[in-house]
């Protein structure tokens, strides 16, 4: 889904700066013309330094599906992520979620997306939701 919005964005030659997790992926993105920031979903400063001077966000996170504790670990990504957006404050915020995240319990994985719902909806910026369900189709 990222790519996906980098590669729209980028057709329509608007800036794009690609905040990848790994160095490996950094080539394929610089050559479609993205500028690329190195950052830990873990390392507020890290993405603080890569969200500076940005007007807009789009933020998925990973499903965690080979770490001990995924909600553990998704609540120290939120963290970071609320704090390094909190102090840049971009125009707005776009953040992937799923359907059933508007759902406090009975969910399962999926509350790691209501938790991020609720914590970005206190964010001093506009933000909004992508609840994706069901298919989807790369362009």
């Amino acid at each position: 889904m990222g790519s996906v919005a980098a590669h729209l964005l980028l057709n329509k030659k608007l800036p794009v700066r690609a905040i990848i997790r790994s160095a490996a992926k950094a080539e394929a993105r610089q050559a479609k013309g993205a500028e690329i920031a190195i950052a830990e979903l873990h390392d507020a400063l890290a993405l603080e330094k890569a969200f500076s001077s940005t007007r807009a966000i789009f933020v998925m996170t990973p499903p965690l599906f080979d770490v001990a504790d995924p909600m553990a670990e998704h609540d120290q990504m939120l963290a970071a992520l609320f704090t390094a957006i909190e102090k840049t404050r971009p125009d707005k915020v776009v953040y992937l979620s799923s359907i059933g995240a508007h759902l406090r319990t009975g969910t399962g994985a999926i509350k790691k997306l209501y938790d991020m719902e609720q914590a970005f909806g206190r964010l001093p910026v506009p933000t909004a939701g992508i609840r994706g369900a069901g298919s989807w189709r790369i362009l």
